[in-house]
């Protein structure tokens, strides 16, 4: 009696899981590095094309070399994640987040803006988000892991609320370089100690008996990179997820980069476009939560596809919306489909397992690098015909057809 009663409490959950502790500050490290850099980029923009001289087209392409350079550092960001401490890997983006910061906010040309996007920031918002934050989650949980994944993937989601609205309230007392080097001061001073003493890279074995399955909470082997591309590159799923996800990510950046410009183009103000924003990512927040959920019942196959489909359909609105109510309409449904980053982030953690999720989600990450690609053929698009519709439609077109790519997706059966 004695023994089975020692053994009921022995797999009696925890009373807490410090696991959700680690998501917590995963997402307020992702909240550091983006919501500033990327969430509120497009309400900068049209300011400084006015004051440097500079075309909106040459700005984007900094959000394009960012996203190269992002590329370049994700595989290395992705091995330092699963041989190195985490805290130290996202301790090092933080600081690297805040120069970059500081050095935009003492710039005096745009090309000097653009350098920073191209040099510094890929660096810093690699080695501060997605990559280590998700490779961390995956050792944390094996079940629950949608949910965990989806809580945080919105920590961008999050900061898209709360930012955009927060930014254009201070923005005429501060000026932009106020707000620059204020972000600066809090990544610093805030986010950095709490993200540095928080993290762990795994859990005991008894803090993890309810949330990781025995055998996922084991060390990666090293292996040559070459073996590891190949074991990548090999699978079906690995293009299906990429050709599902890709489109949806540039939508996103389109969203990101040039929604403000778009809605003043048509008439809209400031503070109308601000608050697109906000709705926008108040959409992806309840994305980013809901495909994780579902992901955990039902497979990654139909919320894959689903988030693609979305995509698509918002950009069709948003190609031919002119009041303020058609906007609120197209970036909702291109604010649900940001539940992409959930689903990449389930289906490569589904397909390759927590041993090698970071080394394959960094290769994987080198890929998004493409979503940069659109801001810019938009804004170019708009500058030769005067319309951004055109662009918006042929990428609507692709993210529909990565829909239908996503329906193709192999998977596992569903344990319960």
């Amino acid at each position: 009696m004695t023994e089975t009663a020692s053994a009921a409490s022995a797999r009696r959950a925890p009373a807490y899981y410090h696991g959700w502790n680690i998501v917590g500050a995963c997402v307020l490290s992702q909240m550091s590095a983006l919501g500033l850099t990327l969430n509120c980029l497009s309400l900068f923009m049209p300011g400084w094309s006015k004051e440097f001289g500079t075309p909106i087209s040459v700005l984007a392409l900094g959000i394009t070399f960012f996203s190269l350079g992002c590329a370049l550092w994700a595989v290395p960001a992705g091995l330092a994640s699963d041989r190195v401490p985490v805290r130290r890997v996202m301790g090092f983006g933080l600081l690297m987040i805040a120069l970059a910061e500081l050095l935009i906010s003492f710039s005096q040309a745009g090309w000097q803006i653009v350098a920073v996007y191209a040099v510094l920031l890929p660096l810093a918002v690699t080695f501060a988000s997605a990559v280590p934050a998700q490779t961390l989650v995956t050792r944390w949980f094996s079940r629950r892991r949608g949910l965990a994944m989806g809580l945080n993937a919105f920590g961008l989601a999050l900061a898209g609320i709360l930012f955009p609205k927060l930014i254009t309230t201070i923005l005429p007392d501060l000026g932009w370089r106020g707000v620059w080097q204020a972000a600066a001061a809090l990544v610093v001073f805030v986010a950095l100690p709490i993200v540095f003493f928080t993290l762990r890279d795994r859990p005991a074995e008894r803090d993890g008996l309810h949330y990781i399955a025995p055998d996922e909470n084991v060390m990666p082997q090293a292996l040559p990179f070459t073996q590891i591309a190949r074991d990548v590159f090999g699978r079906h799923n690995f293009w299906v997820i990429i050709g599902a996800f890709l489109p949806v990510q540039c939508l996103s950046m389109v969203n990101s980069v040039l929604l403000a410009t778009i809605a003043l183009h048509r008439g809209l103000t400031l503070t109308q476009s601000g608050s697109l924003l906000a709705i926008g990512a108040s959409a992806a927040l309840v994305s980013k939560l809901s495909t994780g959920m579902i992901a955990d019942r039902i497979g990654n196959r139909l919320p894959l596809a689903a988030v693609a489909l979305l995509a698509g359909l918002g950009a069709i609105v948003l190609g031919s919306a002119h009041s303020f109510p058609a906007f609120v309409g197209g970036v909702i449904l291109v604010g649900l489909s940001q539940g992409h980053w959930t689903m990449l982030a389930s289906a490569t953690a589904a397909e390759f397992g927590p041993a090698k999720f970071g080394r394959a989600y960094g290769i994987i990450s080198t890929f998004t690098t493409i979503g940069a690609l659109a801001p810019p053929i938009i804004a170019r698009i708009e500058e030769g015909t005067g319309s951004f519709a055109t662009g918006l439609y042929g990428f609507a077109a692709l993210a529909i057809a990565g829909g239908l790519l996503a329906l193709t997706l192999k998977q596992p059966r569903i344990a319960r």
